[in-house]
């Protein structure tokens, strides 16, 4: 279940952000129960007899509510403290009280896809669907209900699925299937890139202006292209017409494109199936999903439009090719000087070397032609903390999520700086939305659980340094938190073994950081090192 996303979307320095942060103690969980924390278009929650409403961000879901995610629509709620459900599209929970005093809470899901994640300390809760029971002592599972049909894919921990006719055990790895008037069955082993691909984040590479859209359909998409054209991809999906299903070549591109923005991957493939092969927009998103999923991508060698280059840039970086990468980048900024996508990206990359000036005269460029692109602001965000200009950094990052609540980075940038400013309760929760978010993202689950070890929770702290290293096995970052971790618990000898591993993986970061910057983060890994030698009597060694 090994996936490594690229880090293209990973801003450079963010090592910096978290090198030294002190996080007080966690509070008890909160009491105000399930909250929504993220939608994206159409979220409606439901009361006891009651007509269904919208349901916005920070509204909060007592027992027997239910809640519904719309078409091309997901939400993330979070149900206790450490728990957290991200919702897919056409989605429909209802939160239901224990069984009995001090048993677990269930939740039933009624239809749909849904994501589970939890760092509780005793995680155990009840899922209950139209075919089957599970009894979740897990803490990141995946829950698909369709046609009657229920899946379960287990990351972490144990499930028990069962009904009238029987029950199977799935642990960590394993998935399972039940349907009405049958025993659940174990099924073979799926792809967790694939099973859980509505959940990646795919950039925009396209630039609508050569698309070369009729007249005709330019008319009918008006308030979508603008949108669009603004850097709002969750408003371009949203203000894209209901009815409109078919269109021209280059329609057909632009709605693939807009789909993608909620993670729609296999619905936009499918439209793409109707564009000849050699539409240069049907290459550009074909090789940006390449690149994300972290594929090998066969296409055609000779990128000409600013959309191709632009998909290059992301597909290079994931072969971590940086040079080649902002060559790219640059060269979809010189064929269409006002794609603001093109500029911002630029900026990503001069960051990943270092470069702060240059960076930030891209993104400024790029934030002038599409002021609400969510990553743009992210970008900036990390820039500022570059800078040690934290409260302005958050308020970046606080942009970022308003415009698109689906972006980790957004979150995982408020997080880091909330902790620095001493919010430590409230930036640990904004790393576990980033977590759920992007549950395939290594890092992410690395800086999570260097939170969790900062405040003593060591249990929770390893199971997300486990889970980033199973995730990216060649990503040095779980392994420096990892021998952190240790050296707190006095695993001295384990401590040195685990540092030394993120020394020999120090330049597989190469794929968002530059050589010069690397040999920084060699040299703080090397001084960590140094520590734990030194702490446990090697004093020699240590120097």
């Amino acid at each position: 279940m090994t996936c490594r996303l690229p880090a293209a979307q990973t801003p450079a320095l963010l090592l910096a952000l978290l090198a030294v942060f002190v996080i007080a103690p966690v509070r008890g969980a909160d009491a105000g129960g399930a909250q929504v924390i993220e939608r994206e278009n159409v979220v409606e929650s439901q009361r006891q007899g009651q007509a269904w409403k919208d349901a916005p961000k920070g509204f909060k879901l007592l027992l027997k509510d239910r809640l519904r995610t719309g078409e091309f629509s997901r939400a993330v709620v979070r149900l206790l403290d450490r728990t957290m459900l991200r919702m897919d599209e056409l989605t429909d929970i209802e939160i239901t009280p224990p069984v009995k005093a001090g048993a677990p809470g269930s939740l039933d899901v009624n239809e749909g896809k849904g994501y589970f994640f939890s760092r509780e300390r005793q995680p155990e809760m009840n899922v209950r669907t139209p075919a089957v029971n599970g009894a979740v002592r897990g803490t990141a599972f995946l829950v698909s209900v369709s046609r009657g049909k229920t899946t379960f894919g287990l990351f972490e921990g144990e499930l028990v699925m069962s009904n009238a006719h029987g029950n199977v055990t799935l642990r960590a790895g394993e998935f399972g299937e039940a349907v009405a008037g049958r025993a659940p069955r174990k099924t073979a082993v799926i792809d967790a890139t694939n099973i859980i691909q509505w959940c990646l984040y795919y950039p925009a590479v396209l630039d609508a202006d050569e698309l070369g859209m009729p007249a005709a359909d330019q008319q009918q998409v008006a308030a979508s292209l603008a949108a669009y054209r603004a850097g709002d991809l969750l408003g371009a999906l949203e203000k894209y017409p209901k009815w409109l299903r078919t269109g021209s070549t280059p329609a057909r591109l632009y709605r693939a494109a807009v789909m993608l923005a909620v993670g729609r991957v296999d619905e936009a493939e499918a439209m793409l199936r109707a564009v000849p092969k050699s539409a240069a927009g049907r290459r550009a998103i074909e090789e940006m999903v390449a690149a994300v999923k972290f594929e090998e991508y066969a296409g055609a060698a000779d990128a000409k439009t600013s959309g191709e280059w632009m998909a290059r840039s992301y597909y290079e970086q994931s072969r971590s090719r940086l040079e080649p990468a902002l060559a790219a980048a640059k060269r979809a900024a010189e064929i269409a000087p006002k794609n603001g996508y093109a500029w911002a990206r630029v900026a990503e990359l001069e960051f990943s070397f270092g470069r702060t000036g240059p960076a930030l005269q891209a993104l400024e460029r790029g934030l002038a032609l599409a002021p609400r692109n969510a990553q743009a602001h992210a970008l900036r965000g990390f820039l500022l903390s570059a800078q040690n200009k934290i409260a302005d950094a958050r308020a970046a990052f606080d942009e970022a999520i308003a415009l698109d609540g689906a972006l980790g980075n957004a979150w995982l940038g408020r997080g880091l700086t909330l902790i620095r400013q001493g919010r430590a309760e409230e930036g640990r929760r904004d790393l576990q939305t980033a977590v759920t978010l992007e549950p395939t993202r290594a890092l992410l689950h690395a800086y999570s659980g260097k939170a969790f070890s900062e405040v003593g929770d060591a249990a929770a702290a390893r199971k997300d340094i486990e889970r980033a290293k199973e995730i990216d096995p060649r990503d040095p970052t779980p392994w420096l938190y990892s021998a952190v971790q240790k050296k707190q618990e006095n695993r001295y000898n384990e401590a040195i073994r685990d540092m030394e591993k993120s020394v020999e993986l120090n330049d597989n970061r190469r794929v968002y950081r530059s050589q010069f910057l690397l040999d920084q983060d060699r040299a703080v890994r090397g001084v960590n090192l140094a520590a734990i030698f030194q702490n446990n009597g090697m004093t020699d060694a240590g120097v």
